[in-house]
């Protein structure tokens, strides 16, 4: 079983942009979904609540203008102090949690 490495819900294109487009493979069976539950059923919840903590990140706290441009083009997970988690930081403890 795999964890799906594709993060674009609308457009595969920004896989492809930031290097994460992976293709499914035939021999694996993929596992859909959520890394963790968004807890609601709102529609406008569920489509804006990413974009919200993106701005919220690039945004707030001390940072310089660099490191806020870099939080809207960096990989999702990426934070200036280095305590985020690519998704290879995800992948890696998923296929740990299968194991045990």
């Amino acid at each position: 079983m795999a964890l799906d490495r594709n993060h674009a819900g609308i457009l595969i294109i920004w896989d492809k942009i930031f290097g994460a487009f992976q293709s499914e493979l035939a021999h694996e069976k993929v596992t859909y979904g959520l890394v963790s539950n968004i807890n609601t059923y709102n529609p406008i919840v569920i489509a804006f609540k990413e974009w919200a903590a993106l701005f919220k990140d690039a945004f707030t706290g001390k940072k310089s203008l660099s490191n806020r441009i870099k939080y809207l083009y960096k990989p999702p997970g990426w934070t200036h102090d280095g305590t985020g988690k690519l998704s290879e930081d995800l992948r890696e403890e998923w296929l740990k949690n299968q194991a045990n």
